[in-house]
C-alpha cells in the first residue's frame, strides 16, 4: 500500500491486515470488496464529536483511500457458440478474468487531524 502524508501534523491511527484498513479501531474498510471497474475514492472524516465518518459528512478530512480500477487478464478459450458452417464464426474467443486484488495498488492519503 502506498501511504502519502498530504499535510503536516498528527495523523489518524490505522492498521492494515490482508485487504483491510482499520482506522482508530473504529472504521474498517475491506478494500477488495470496494474494488470496481472504475477508480474508487473513499473519504474518512472526523465529525464535531471526534467520531470517524465515511464520506464528507464530517468537519474535517482524516484520510482518503484510493482503490484503482479492477485489472483484467485476457485468455483465449473455446467459443461455446462456434459454428463450423459459418465462415465468420471463430473457434476461440478472448475471455476477460479479473486479476487478483493487491493492496500494493491502493493509496492511503493521510491528512492532519489536529
Amino acid at each position: 500500500m502506498n501511504v502519502v502524508e498530504v499535510s503536516a501534523g498528527k495523523k489518524i491511527g490505522y492498521s492494515v491486515y490482508k485487504n483491510k484498513i482499520t482506522f482508530e479501531d473504529e472504521v474498517t474498510l475491506n478494500c477488495e470488496k470496494r474494488e470496481q471497474d472504475f477508480d474508487v475514492c473513499i473519504d474518512i472524516c472526523v465529525d464535531r464529536d471526534g467520531m470517524l465518518t465515511l464520506g464528507t459528512l464530517g468537519e474535517s478530512y482524516a484520510a482518503q483511500v484510493e482503490i484503482p480500477a479492477r485489472q483484467y487478464v485476457e485468455r483465449e478459450v473455446p467459443n461455446p457458440e462456434y459454428n463450423p458452417d459459418d465462415e465468420t464464426s471463430q473457434e476461440k474467443v478472448m475471455e476477460k478474468i479479473p486479476a487478483a486484488f493487491s493492496m500494493a495498488n491502493v493509496t492511503l492519503k493521510l491528512y492532519a487531524v489536529e
